[in-house]
């Protein structure tokens, strides 16, 4: 009877046995976070006497009893104190939970959490703490100076990360321009740095292209790294710009920046009546004494360029009033010439109404002298309209020759004026001698060419007085011009 007691006893025991469980499980933290480390022992009754710990780390690889819960001093270390793990289960509840703060990858091992229970004896569970390590990234760039021989633009570096991070260049908007080269380093401790560098030619294509990196990894979230290429060269093409009436400013694509100087005549300006900020140099007054030759220079430390402004003012007043006058006298000429003209005609038509006509046959002297006056009369006035055209085109060719020169603006409209009233003129005469049909007896055309070559002359010696108001240069082109002229009329 004793004996089948103690034999349903211990079948009791091990269903018992089978039946409990220590509930554990894999943690996974990120370096310098809190580890909960679950350690629960269910379905037992049991009575638990102690719960132990043991751990297998990175930096204790033999297996280490390091704390102990027991139900009349609670919990202890074992072997030295680690503040770094507190007790946050319940002993009566059968929880031995610990919580590990400030993890490292150090702690990174397994745990073991044991329960002593009567009058079974030990149950135990493994739970493994794995600690992932965050890359330490950084950018390092370079920056080349413009040329054909592919350099280093950058490289991106994830370092000591656990497991390895994963390191990209965004390259899409260059394409083929440039391109990325990716190395590994892997450590004892399990940690991984991964370099990635960023290839290409340093053009004027790729200066100011971004290209960020990104670092990937499962201890953090993505992170993008910008990165800007950036390509030096010397200043390219220096130009001028007139912002304002009185302000020029000068621009060129550098980089770095270019410095601007001003300089006239190779030395700094210095004149009261120009202020020079930077690139913008301000006139502040006009007048003669201004004019020179000015340089903008644009620099950094790869080089240098220049251009040259060349500022020229002319006081006009002079040739306004002859301009002005001359156009007056014309006016006078052309007015007095029509009264004259219109007088002749009137008394031409009277005569003409007194006559009775005379019938002639069409072989007689009369009318034979007819012809060869009509006759005449359209040769002169086709000699006078060829040399109406002739005067136009000269006319136009120099107007097209003023444009050419630097002081345009100033003399164009006064010259305009001058020649218009000059070819107007001309052309008055040669449609009135026209309309008015005259004999050439009374009024020859040779008369009428002599008047105009006085014309002529007269212009010739307002333009020489205009042009002794002008450069050396735009006085000898137009006393040219003027001379031409002169000759090409006289000889029609």
């Amino acid at each position: 009877m004793a004996y089948t007691m103690l034999l349903l006893l211990l079948l009791h025991q091990v269903r018992e046995t089978e039946a409990l469980r220590v509930i554990g499980g894999e943690k996974t933290v990120v370096q310098d976070g809190n580890a909960v480390l679950p350690c629960i022992l269910i379905e037992t009754q049991e009575s638990l006497s102690q719960i132990s710990w043991q751990r297998r780390t990175r930096e204790k690889p033999q297996n280490d009893n390091f704390y102990t819960i027991l139900p009349t001093t609670g919990p202890q270390f074992v072997g030295g104190e680690d503040k770094r793990f507190t007790f946050i289960g319940n002993f009566k509840g059968n929880n031995g939970t610990l919580l590990l703060s400030s993890v490292t990858l150090m702690d990174e091992g397994i745990y073991t959490c044991i329960f002593t229970l009567f009058p079974s004896g030990s149950h135990k569970t493994e739970i493994p703490l794995n600690v992932l390590v965050p890359p330490v990234t950084s950018l390092e760039s370079n920056t080349p100076t413009v040329g054909k021989d592919e350099v280093l633009f950058a490289t991106c570096t994830a370092a000591v990360s656990k497991p390895p991070a994963e390191v990209k260049w965004n390259i899409s908007p260059l394409g083929e321009k440039v391109r990325a080269a990716t190395s590994a380093t892997q450590y004892t401790n399990g940690t991984t740095t991964t370099i990635s560098s960023l290839f290409g030619v340093p053009t004027l294509e790729v200066n100011n292209q971004s290209v960020p990196c990104v670092v990937t990894s499962e201890a953090l979230a993505n992170e993008t790294l910008p990165f800007t290429i950036q390509v030096h060269f010397p200043p390219m093409e220096v130009n001028i710009i007139k912002t304002s009436p009185n302000t020029f400013e000068c621009e060129s694509k550098a980089n770095p920046p270019a410095n601007f100087t001003w300089k006239r005549s190779g030395e700094a300006v210095s004149q009261p009546s120009v202020t020079v900020d930077g690139a913008k140099l301000q006139f502040l007054s006009w007048t003669p004494d201004l004019n020179d030759l000015y340089e903008c220079e644009a620099s950094n430390q790869h080089g240098n360029n220049s251009h040259k402004l060349y500022i020229q003012v002319v006081v006009v007043k002079d040739c306004c009033v002859a301009g002005w006058v001359l156009f007056a006298l014309l006016l006078i000429l052309n007015a007095l010439w029509a009264c004259y003209k219109f007088e002749l005609l009137r008394r031409i038509i009277a005569s003409v109404r007194g006559r009775q006509p005379v019938a002639t046959s069409s072989n007689s002297p009369v009318r034979a002298q007819e012809s060869l006056q009509v006759q005449d009369q359209q040769a002169e006035v086709e000699k006078i309209s060829n040399c109406a055209l002739k005067t136009l085109f000269m006319v136009i060719i120099f107007l097209m020759h003023i444009m050419l020169f630097e002081v345009y603006y100033i003399f164009a409209p006064i010259i305009s004026v001058y020649l218009c009233c000059w070819l107007a003129t001309a052309m008055f005469l040669g449609c009135s001698c026209h309309f008015c049909g005259l004999k050439r007896s009374g009024m020859p055309g040779r008369n009428f060419t002599v008047f105009y070559k006085h014309a002529l002359l007269d212009s010739k010696k307002n333009l020489l007085e205009l042009g002794g108001q002008m450069s050396n240069k735009f006085r000898a082109n137009l006393g040219i011009h003027a001379y031409v002229m002169l000759k090409f009329h006289t000889n029609v």
